[in-house]
């Protein structure tokens, strides 16, 4: 919504929009009793060969792993278990840090 201003759509004509598509919105509670209904199973998928990487691989192949294959996670194996989750912000914090390391 907000990037219509760019395409010289007023902010008036916007804002009734934005207007518009909150009274066709379904109310909170209502969402939130459709939420509670959810099971995690219907959503959840299996994993797919790219979404696990080895504990004794290097950093640098964990993020190449997480870009190429537009991961937010990596299953950490070892000898095919599953041993934890390295996420694409641990990977971003690590070299943050090894960053700042440099800096001093």
């Amino acid at each position: 919504m907000d990037g219509l201003s760019q395409f010289g759509f007023s902010s008036n004509f916007v804002h009734k929009l934005r207007k518009q598509l909150r009274l066709k919105a379904a109310p909170l509670k209502d969402l939130s009793s459709k939420a509670s209904k959810l099971r995690v199973e219907d959503f959840m998928q299996t994993p797919s060969e790219g979404e696990f990487i080895e504990e004794d691989a290097y950093l640098d192949m964990a993020v190449l792993q997480l870009v190429t294959g537009h991961h937010i996670s990596l299953l950490v194996t070892r000898d095919k278990e599953i041993l934890g989750v390295l996420r694409l912000t641990d990977a971003f914090a690590a070299i943050f840090h090894t960053m700042k390391e440099c800096e001093i």
